[in-house]
């Protein structure tokens, strides 16, 4: 017996057309979605992330005031105290709990933690090139470890990639080893800084 192309042709173009419209409509649902976080998120400095009257760099004011840094050697055991009182206080710089979980966009340099060369799904963002590598790093409150949501991560073009991260910050210590994290942002999106 031979099909017509009536019914079956009909019915299958019909729901064809519906799907298309539900995939659109949701497509645009998802869309707009995205759009109005990436509105609603504050775009935050990083001086924004610093609670008033924290400034660790008082302490190399104070040595400098008392001992002249720049002339003293590095072997120095005044230079060496101050390089400990520094580090310590940049480990246990405070955050700003008014800021947790806030949609929140920023810019900052990429240093990896979990890549495979073109990928990463978790790294620290800090607000210069080389933090991380010079001791001490920054201070914890300007370091945050980002998680980016999806499993194939976020395209990271070099070490020390410079990116816009959107997503919900949290004010949650974190420590990698390399350096300690005083916020974690939930990563929506992730693009390159232009």
């Amino acid at each position: 017996m031979k099909h017509s192309t009536g019914w079956y042709s009909v019915a299958g173009k019909w729901l064809a057309a519906i799907m298309m419209m539900f995939s659109c409509g949701w497509l645009q649902a998802e869309t707009a979605a995205q759009t109005a976080a990436q509105t609603a998120a504050q775009t935050l400095e990083w001086a924004d992330l610093i609670p008033a009257g924290f400034d660790a760099d008082e302490i190399i004011d104070e040595y400098d005031r008392k001992y002249r840094l720049s002339e003293l050697s590095d072997e120095d055991p005044r230079l060496q105290e101050m390089m400990a009182k520094v580090e310590a206080a940049y480990q246990a710089a405070p955050v700003k709990p008014e800021l947790n979980n806030t949609p929140a966009r920023i810019a900052g340099y990429v240093v990896p933690l979990a890549t495979d060369g073109t990928r990463s799904s978790e790294f620290l963002l800090v607000p210069y090139f080389g933090a991380c590598i010079h001791v001490p790093p920054p201070p914890a409150n300007q370091t945050i470890l980002v998680r980016v949501q999806g499993p194939e991560g976020a395209a990271i073009r070099k070490l020390y990639d410079v990116v816009w991260v959107s997503g919900v910050i949290k004010t949650q210590f974190f420590d990698s080893g390399i350096a300690r994290a005083g916020y974690i942002l939930e990563a929506g999106q992730v693009e390159p800084y232009e």
